[in-house]
């Protein structure tokens, strides 16, 4: 969507600005968050300003032949013929329905979580493209990879989370890493964590004052649990977090991916088998 913002005198403003969350993958990956750029007591000068705010990517169509989910749009504005860009979020990867191998993650704002892969090695996450400029905060990160193989400790399928803009996304969980303990805690990895703007624009807006999270990575049948969005800080625990990205689903018992939450550039989670991944949330300025 574009917008006009009209200044009639010289103002100081902090501005924002999110992409739109990456869709998750079908029986993979959760999707990226967007990207975010921040500019505190900015002096803007009397004129008329384009302001573009990023939808979100949609899921990826049920259990394809290795179709990502979409990435989100780009949200920008533009001063003095300069166009500052937040990417939207990568795609989440989508496993393959034969040979049965992984795909990664889309590049994107933050990278969209690998898929799992029954064969052809680890799917990775995608990278991080979202570009610095001067004078300007900047936030996106990798997403996270899915499982490499199906041998050994349950779960046997689980995919990566999205990154979000405040850390990468978690790897898959095999067994047990830190807090997530096998067996009721392995599974899908995690979204990366939302990055917090409260203390700038109240919780009123984005997720409780937080945004860009990534989707969490979906989980098949056994022992385990869905990744969560948003909730990866660089340990592996049960601690949940902002950021609005959705929840990755899970075969048994039957456990629907969830969306992104739209104003916060979230990405959506990771589908289960047979069902499309969850689409992201709309981004904001």
């Amino acid at each position: 969507m574009e917008y006009y913002l009209d200044l009639p005198n010289d103002t100081v403003i902090d501005i924002l600005l999110v992409g739109g969350g990456g869709g998750g993958g079908a029986f993979g990956g959760g999707g990226g968050g967007g990207g975010i750029l921040f500019k505190e007591s900015l002096t803007l000068s009397a004129n008329t300003y384009t302001i573009k705010v990023g939808n979100y990517g949609k899921g990826a169509p049920t259990y394809n032949n290795g179709v990502n989910g979409s990435n989100g749009y780009d949200s920008s504005i533009t001063i003095n013929g300069i166009e500052y860009i937040a990417n939207g979020g990568g795609g989440g990867g989508t496993r393959n329905r034969s040979p049965y191998n992984g795909e990664p993650g889309n590049a994107g704002g933050s990278g969209g979580g690998g898929s799992h892969s029954n064969t052809g090695g680890a799917a990775i996450g995608g990278t991080s493209t979202q570009q610095a400029y001067a004078g300007w905060q900047h936030y996106g990160n990798i997403g996270g990879s899915g499982r490499n193989g199906t041998g050994g400790g349950q779960p046997n399928h689980s995919s990566g989370g999205g990154g979000g803009a405040g850390y990468q996304g978690e790897n898959s969980v095999q067994s047990t890493q830190d807090d997530r303990t096998w067996s009721t805690y392995g599974g899908g990895g995690d979204g990366g964590a939302g990055k917090d703007f409260s203390y700038i624009f109240t919780t009123e807006y984005g997720d409780n004052g937080w945004f860009a999270g990534g989707g969490g990575g979906q989980t098949y049948s056994g022992a385990g649990r869905v990744g969560w969005g948003n909730s990866y800080t660089g340990t592996s625990n049960n601690i949940r977090g902002f950021g609005g990205g959705g929840d990755g689903g899970f075969n048994g018992p039957t456990i629907e991916a969830t969306k992104g939450m739209d104003g916060t550039g979230g990405g959506g989670g990771g589908a289960r088998t047979s069902v499309a991944g969850a689409d992201g949330g709309a981004g904001i300025v």
